[in-house]
């Protein structure tokens, strides 16, 4: 029997703690929330989950575009999210791409999801330069793909920042790497103190695109084991190898094998998108509903037990929000 998780309307007094600077796992809690709620497929739908303290609210559902997000904000505060991969056929269109093309702020990105931000980057600059307020504070957020585009977001934002944004902070949950070592450093340069990314373990798609192929993760990794234990370590102990600094050898399998099967299996990027197809066919957003104003997801714990590498449901946004849940309310 699957069971449900159940998702409130963003308050005002959430809303009055993202005026404020600085990350916390509360905050993560109130975005992780405004990114599950971008996979709802209308502006009526957004509109119910996230609540009435929004004054205004803008919505791409564009089908001629490879994503969809929204734009909700108020007199101070402004949160971009991006929905995440919805459909095997978008890790197929995410895996053409690995290859890596260079990015004004140093280092090279991935092409194929600087591609997709850019289907919608300019429509995004127009809403934030007409109507938010100055001094507004600015948070992107976005699950899997979405955590992708949010750290491109970010990253143009850091040479071509919207006139009205006073500060912005990144939050991100299963995200893929979006650019190589280069990239890494001169983004966490001015970044690494405002970009919190979260990774479940044995959820594949932290690791991708592979670390062989010279991709690194920007932020501050949060990570929770396979039993939902909050553990804050280094992603560059080896990559994500988040589990090479603890005593948990599920997880040091988990970590250290992932990338090193991928060079071994994957020796060309038709091989390539083969794997990533297959790896992550069962890895659709959950079934999420929403009812007078309250969220309805499907809940993934129960499906997390075995010494799979991976598994789809660690995936699961439910199980992000779960997991941050907990620990924010300790």
């Amino acid at each position: 029997m699957t069971t449900k998780i159940t998702l409130n309307p963003i308050s005002s007094t959430e809303i009055d703690w993202l005026k404020q600077p600085g990350l916390n796992h509360k905050k993560s809690e109130v975005l992780c929330r405004m990114g599950i709620f971008s996979y709802y497929k209308t502006q009526s739908e957004i509109r119910e989950a996230i609540g009435n303290e929004w004054s205004h609210l803008e919505v791409w559902v564009d089908e001629d575009i490879e994503n969809q997000g929204f734009l909700a904000w108020t007199d101070k505060v402004a949160i971009l999210s991006f929905r995440g991969t919805d459909s095997g056929s978008d890790w197929l269109i995410n895996a053409q791409a690995f290859f890596p093309e260079q990015h004004d702020l140093g280092g090279r990105r991935h092409n194929g999801f600087n591609k997709i931000w850019s289907q919608c980057s300019a429509r995004i600059f127009e809403i934030l330069d007409k109507n938010i307020n100055p001094d507004s504070v600015l948070w992107i957020t976005g699950h899997s793909l979405g955590g992708a585009l949010s750290t491109a977001a970010a990253a143009e934002f850091l040479s071509n920042k919207p006139n009205r944004i006073k500060d912005f902070y990144v939050m991100t949950f299963g995200s893929p790497r979006y650019g190589n070592e280069d990239f890494q450093k001169a983004y966490d340069q001015r970044m690494l103190q405002k970009h919190w990314f979260y990774a479940n373990q044995s959820d594949p798609v932290p690791h991708l695109g592979p670390n062989w192929m010279g991709y690194r993760h920007t932020g501050i990794l949060k990570y929770f084991s396979k039993q939902g234990m909050y553990l804050d370590v280094d992603k560059n102990a080896v990559g994500l190898q988040a589990s090479m600094n603890t005593a948990e050898e599920g997880a040091l399998n988990h970590m250290y094998l992932i990338d090193k099967d991928i060079e071994k299996f994957s020796q060309s990027e038709i091989d390539l998108k083969i794997l990533v197809t297959a790896m992550m066919a069962q890895a659709n957003q959950p079934e999420i509903s929403i009812i007078s104003g309250v969220t309805k997801i499907d809940d993934a714990s129960g499906t997390l037990q075995g010494d799979s590498l991976w598994t789809a449901a660690a995936h699961n946004s439910a199980l992000y929000w779960k997991n941050i849940n907990f620990i924010a309310n300790l």
